[in-house]
């Protein structure tokens, strides 16, 4: 409503002897004092609603009763729905749909039907009623707030309200009609009421302070203390407040039990401690917990029936413990289907991966994210290293030192230092010299590894056929002859078939154990005899 200036007679310069102020005085007062004095206080201390009472109840398939109550519009009107009257001899009245006739009005409670309504939803509403009175000039009608009675002689106003219902896509939500309940109709018939629309009052202020009667003072003194405020805060929102650091803020239902649920809608709960920082905040964005805050880390503890800690997630070293004295740990991860599929047991220390439909693995990447180390259970393989990154498998003793390696880059398997099955071991090659006789004959064979390799190889005579009387002349000699083309160790010279020392000729070495790639053998009879030797070269 809009705000006046408010105006009042002076009385205290009439005596009591000469008190003569006519009606007109007291008419002033009431309308330019009195009414706009309350109209303000009512409509600008609080907003337009229900402030008590006006309980609508069905009683019938097509009947509503509104029981009395008191409501108050945008102008700070009051409406007063009154089981009592101020007609002489008469209860309280209101008018139901119209005030067009006298039949339209009511005594309190008010039953009102719904026969006559069409189908659809309402706001069944109460406002202050206007009715036409005669005006002075005797012919002219002028409209009032209430409806007028006579009484003793003299006329009165009574504020009567006006209850009806109004369809509800074209109700006007002005503040001068109040909604106290929504109705829908259904062949004349109440099918739904509901109290969703009701407009209740509400109390504009900008402090609310909450004070309780307790001992003050040092002496038997009884008065009030401060128990807590709610304000406005300058940047937008409410601040709760209470005086001591010992007091609590319940929120509970009534008879101290509890209610169904608390919902919160907001981005964040944030909680900070003594030093302003945030060590505890929910965020509804992003569906996230955080716990501490820089100087002050966060631990999230779980206990048990007991009281026991079985689960604390400790912050300061980024640890999980769960579990207890007399209360063992379990962590258990179930898939899509309810089963478990990671259990970590600690009641006997044990990792379980996998269930039944659903077999388990263990992926280790490493620092390129790369599968370095990957247990798979459904063909019971362990698969060590990746591209880039070659696998090993290390076997200690109880000092730390490593006894058993197999080597991922080469394959090795090496067992205190030595590759086991021989070194160099694994592969073979071989190849077979044949050296005629009827005089001295030399025969060579290669073999070639393809790539520089470690090897051990030897030469070896295997037999021999004499052509004539086998004498001193009949010499033989089977030999690693050269390497990747160098001369191999020249073992014996000298005799009848070896040479001076240095010479080609000399009895090269029959055994060979090194690295490169091609392995050459030769094998000579130097008369009257055949040599049947063999070239075996052992690799990588």
């Amino acid at each position: 409503m809009s705000i006046k200036e408010i105006k009042r007679t002076i009385y205290d310069e009439v005596s009591d002897s000469n008190i003569n102020h006519e009606t007109v005085d007291h008419r002033m007062d009431t309308n330019h004092y009195h009414l706009p004095a309350t109209r303000m206080h009512d409509a600008n201390l609080h907003g337009f609603g229900i402030a008590s009472g006006l309980t609508v109840k069905k009683t019938d398939t097509s009947e509503l009763t509104i029981y009395e109550g008191l409501a108050i519009d945008v102008n700070g009107r009051m409406i007063p729905l009154a089981s009592i009257g101020e007609e002489a001899g008469q209860p309280g009245k209101a008018y139901i749909k119209d005030v067009t006739s006298d039949d339209n009005l009511t005594t309190v409670p008010v039953v009102f039907p719904t026969n006559d309504l069409s189908n659809g939803t309402y706001f069944l509403t109460i406002e202050l009623a206007t009715t036409q009175i005669l005006g002075p000039d005797g012919w002219t009608y002028i409209p009032i707030e209430g409806r007028m009675v006579t009484e003793n002689g003299s006329d009165r106003i009574i504020y009567t309200p006006l209850i009806k219902m109004q369809a509800t896509p074209s109700f006007t939500n002005d503040g001068t009609s109040i909604i106290i309940a929504t109705v829908q109709i259904n062949g004349g018939q109440i099918s739904n009421l509901t109290g969703d629309d009701r407009q209740l009052i509400n109390v504009k202020t900008g402090e609310v302070v909450f004070n309780q009667g307790d001992q003050i003072g040092t002496g038997p003194e009884v008065g009030e203390k401060n128990r807590g405020t709610i304000k406005p805060i300058s940047t937008g929102g409410l601040k709760i407040e209470v005086p001591n650091s010992n007091d609590q803020i319940i929120i509970q239902k009534d008879s101290d039990t509890n209610f169904q649920n608390f919902i919160l809608k907001a981005n964040n709960l944030k909680m900070l401690d003594n030093g302003g920082r945030e060590v505890y905040q929910f965020s509804s964005s992003s569906a996230a917990l955080f716990i501490g805050a820089s100087g002050n880390e966060g631990d999230l503890i779980v206990k048990d029936g007991a009281g026991r800690e079985v689960m604390h997630m400790n912050g300061s070293n980024a640890a999980l413990y769960i579990g207890a004295s007399g209360n063992e740990g379990d962590l258990i991860v179930k898939d899509g289907a309810g089963r478990e599929v990671m259990h970590m047991n600690g009641s006997n220390a044990a990792l379980y991966i996998g269930a039944s439909g659903n077999e388990g693995d263990l992926i280790i990447k490493d620092g390129a994210g790369r599968e370095v180390m990957h247990f798979d259970s459904n063909n019971a393989v362990l698969y060590l290293g990746a591209n880039g990154n070659e696998g090993d498998l290390s076997i200690r003793n109880n000092s730390g030192n490593e006894t058993a390696r197999i080597d991922g880059q080469t394959g090795h398997f090496i067992s205190n230092g030595n590759i086991i099955g021989g070194n160099p071991a694994r592969y073979v090659r071989y190849v077979r010299l044949f050296a005629q006789g009827n005089g001295p004959r030399t025969v060579t064979s290669e073999i070639d590894l393809g790539s520089s390799r470690r090897f051990f190889a030897f030469a070896a005579k295997v037999g021999m056929d004499p052509l004539a009387n086998f004498d001193k002349y009949d010499g033989q000699a089977a030999e690693v002859y050269r390497i990747d083309g160098n001369s191999t160790f020249k073992w014996i010279y000298g005799g009848r078939h070896f040479g001076s020392s240095g010479s080609d000729a000399n009895f090269h070495s029959p055994i060979y154990k090194g690295t490169g790639r091609r392995i050459t053998f030769r094998a000579r009879t130097f008369d009257n005899a055949c040599l049947m030797a063999i070239g075996v070269v052992f690799y990588e």
